[in-house]
């Protein structure tokens, strides 16, 4: 496995993990469910955010924890997010 002797054992978890948590995420119709999972998984999420179909990738590096939406953010469909690094929306 090529693939993991170069990104690690651990980050090759990781990716696992990361991939497996976002299926509900995937799976959740309405922007209240999703942002309540993202919670649950570390990021942070203000009061009246709505965040549609938004796609997420690089879980396995900086993760969810990275993320940080302010309030009231409105994040539309087929957004893409690099969470390679952290991001933060601003109220």
């Amino acid at each position: 496995m090529k693939a993991i002797g170069e990104i690690g054992l651990g980050r090759a978890a990781r990716f696992g993990v990361m991939t497996l948590a976002m299926v509900p995420y995937r799976l959740a119709l309405f922007p209240p469910l999703r942002s309540l999972w993202l919670r649950a998984l570390g990021a942070r999420i203000g009061a009246g955010a709505i965040l549609h179909d938004v796609r997420f990738f690089n879980l396995y590096r900086r993760g969810l924890p990275g993320l940080s939406v302010g309030r009231d953010c409105f994040l539309g469909d087929e957004c893409l997010l690099d969470l390679a690094e952290a991001i933060v929306l601003e109220d």
